[in-house]
């Protein structure tokens, strides 16, 4: 179901949102939490993707900026046009300089509390969970109910694409989905369903999935670039052991962002197939996107 358009929000009472990355475990403490939807998903399914980065582009005047902090940015800009009350989480350890500047812009907006979450770290560890890495499937995403309430729109379109490509071909390629930003791409999946690619792994569930857990997920799970290398390397190294199918890397990022530093880091170390597909704006697939995506998994 597509939200057209901002009234589709309650009016009357606050609405709860949060901004990726923030571990679910601490969304889930209180029952005010339990009921924040992220913000990103939430756009992508209002279908408005592109009026809100056209908005927070002339706002901020500025065009070679993150695609996401233009459509953060243009959301809340409208949100406070249309009076709308919001009580929006982030944390303060993991959500991104750009993203953050957007909302200083917004603090004292008498329509929008801005709630920091704090994270005390733990010394818990990726490498000591002994789930195997490469399980990503239609079951393990109903397994995780709390996934589904706070990125509805994700996991609709994550198990649409797991029904589309559930008998594909043994020998097509096994497609490794990397980054830890929310993919901007309202179609991506739909489009590798299309070209009958199956998703093995995706990084961003992988870390949502870590963090409903307290004693499971830590900062650096997160944020230490060597760590995710490592966890990667892990993930290609089993599939590619125990499967005769192709393995290929795709790193999601959004354009103008310290996302492409990394970007350039795991395109240096990883020895297979890897495509940076960056996030300029516009909800969608390009043309030169899926151009580029159907020829990096067919080739």
């Amino acid at each position: 179901m597509q939200i057209k358009n901002n009234d589709a929000m309650n009016t009357n009472k606050e609405n709860i949102f949060h901004i990726s990355f923030v571990p679910i475990f601490q969304l889930a403490e209180c029952e005010e939490n339990s009921r924040a939807i992220e913000i990103f998903d939430y756009i992508a399914m209002s279908g408005r993707m592109t009026e809100f980065e056209n908005e927070g582009e002339q706002y901020l005047k500025c065009a070679n900026i993150n695609p996401q902090a233009k459509a953060l940015t243009g959301f809340l800009i409208n949100s406070v046009k249309n009076e709308t009350k919001m009580k929006l989480y982030y944390s303060n350890k993991l959500l991104p300089r750009d993203l953050r500047a957007c909302l200083e812009h917004f603090k004292k907006t008498a329509t929008i509390k801005l709630e920091p979450l704090e994270m005390v770290e733990n010394k818990s560890s990726f490498d000591s969970i002994p789930e195997t890495f490469s399980n990503f499937n239609s079951s393990l995403l109903k397994k995780n109910e709390k996934f589904k309430r706070y990125f509805n729109f994700l996991a609709g379109q994550l198990s649409d694409h797991f029904k589309k490509t559930s008998k594909n071909n043994i020998n097509s390629s096994r497609l490794i989905i990397i980054g830890t930003s929310y993919p901007m791409f309202t179609n991506f999946f739909a489009f590798l369903s299309c070209l009958g690619i199956k998703t093995t792994w995706f990084e961003f569930f992988e870390l949502s999935r870590l963090s409903i857990m307290k004693s499971q997920f830590k900062l650096s799970d997160h944020s230490d670039i060597s760590l995710r290398l490592n966890r990667i390397s892990k993930v290609i190294k089993e599939q590619n052991e125990n499967s005769k199918n192709k393995i290929k890397i795709v790193h999601l990022f959004p354009k103008f962002s310290h996302y492409e530093i990394e970007d350039y880091y795991f395109s240096k170390n990883i020895e297979f197939p890897f495509l940076s597909l960056e996030y300029t704006g516009g909800g969608t697939l390009s043309e030169r996107d899926r151009i580029r995506l159907e020829s990096f998994v067919k080739i």
